[in-house]
């Protein structure tokens, strides 16, 4: 299955991402959703700095984007999960919530 001009290969589909025709991407990036541990363990907390914070009205947070160098960029979105990109762009390791607003 390919998004953004970007093959995604992982053990099992990415819900809301469709396989479709379309010539195959150059980029290949590996996908892995394993949960909270999968991301705690691929990021480097202590060399992270903040890039981007948005806040909804009430103060929740909409999303944060972190980035390390050696780690690459960490997204996190309350309604969408938590999740890493390497700094090559060959990895994604994520943790998606659970329910309709992964979707």
């Amino acid at each position: 299955m390919h998004a953004y001009g970007v093959a995604l290969v992982g053990r099992e589909p990415i819900e809301g991402v469709l396989a479709g025709p379309g010539p195959q991407p150059a980029r290949r990036t590996v996908v892995h959703l394993d949960g909270p541990r999968s991301v705690e363990r691929v990021w480097p907390q202590a060399e992270a700095r903040r890039l981007v914070e948005r806040r909804r009205p009430d103060g929740r947070l909409f999303v944060a984007i972190d980035h390390a160098p050696s780690g690459g960029y960490r997204i996190e979105a309350p309604e969408y999960g938590v999740h890493v990109v390497s700094p090559d762009g060959e990895t994604w390791t994520g943790a998606p919530v659970a329910g309709p607003a992964w979707h």
